[in-house]
This record gives C-alpha cells, sequence and structure tokens, in this order.
C-alpha cells in the first residue's frame, strides 16, 4: 500500500505562510552555518518571493522543504569549521 502525502488541500497562501514560519524559526533557533548550508542550499528560502510561490505550487517541492525543514532541526554540523 503507497501512501502519497499531498498538500492539495491546503492553499497556496497557506503553503507561502507556512514556508515562512520555518524560515523565521530556523533563523532564529538554528546555528547559522545550519541555516545557511541546509535551508538557502535547498533553495528553500522565502525571502525569495518567486521561488516561495513555486515551492508552493508544487507538492513534491514542498514536501521537500518540509523535509529540509526537519533536517535543519536535527543537524547538528556546530563541529564544522565555517
Amino acid at each position: 500500500m503507497e501512501k502519497k502525502y499531498t498538500f492539495s488541500n491546503w492553499s497556496i497562501d497557506r503553503k507561502i505562510r507556512a514556508l515562512e514560519l520555518m524560515d523565521k524559526y530556523l533563523e532564529k533557533n538554528v546555528p547559522r552555518s545550519v541555516y545557511d548550508i541546509e535551508w538557502e542550499r535547498h533553495g528553500a528560502h522565502p525571502f525569495q518571493r518567486e521561488r516561495c510561490r513555486e515551492i508552493a505550487e508544487d507538492d513534491d517541492l514542498f514536501i521537500e522543504a518540509l523535509f529540509c525543514f526537519y533536517v535543519c532541526l536535527t543537524t547538528d554540523l556546530s563541529w564544522l569549521k565555517i
């Protein structure tokens, strides 16, 4: 049995707001190196408005952003000298 997670019942505005909230949380609560390396590298940075809308309009990209958010919350890169 295959489960496919979709956010098709979420509006684009709701997904954009979720991305903005994730970005603010990460910016405030994770080390800058994690924020820069993981979050921005995966192109989920909502301050790039066109990119944010592109992510919100595509369920697969939105799910990737959610996964990236999770990785940022659980990654400890403090041992790296960046």
